[in-house]
C-alpha cells in the first residue's frame, strides 16, 4: 500500500495538516487504519520549514509512503 501525502508545513517546522493525496483509493477497514496511523504520525513529525530570503516560511510539499503486506492485521 503506498500513499502519498500532501503537508502544509508552518514557518516553525510544524505540521498544519497532512492530507493523503490517493485517499479516495484505500477504502477497506484496514487500509483505512493504516491511513490512520500514517496520517497521525506525520502530523506529530518535526519539519524543516521552507526558507525564502533566508526566513522561514510556510511550505507544502508531498510525501510517499508504503506500508509493508499485513501492517494492520
Amino acid at each position: 500500500m503506498t500513499v502519498v501525502f500532501s503537508i502544509v508545513v508552518s514557518a516553525s517546522g510544524k505540521a498544519i495538516s497532512v492530507t493523503p493525496v490517493n485517499g479516495d483509493e484505500f477504502t477497506r477497514s484496514a487500509e483505512e487504519t493504516v491511513l490512520g496511523i500514517l496520517e497521525g504520525a506525520l502530523n506529530k513529525a518535526k519539519y524543516t520549514p521552507g526558507t525564502k530570503n533566508g526566513i522561514n516560511i510556510s511550505s507544502t510539499f508531498e510525501r510517499k509512503l508504503t506500508a509493508p503486506e499485513r501492517f494492520c492485521t
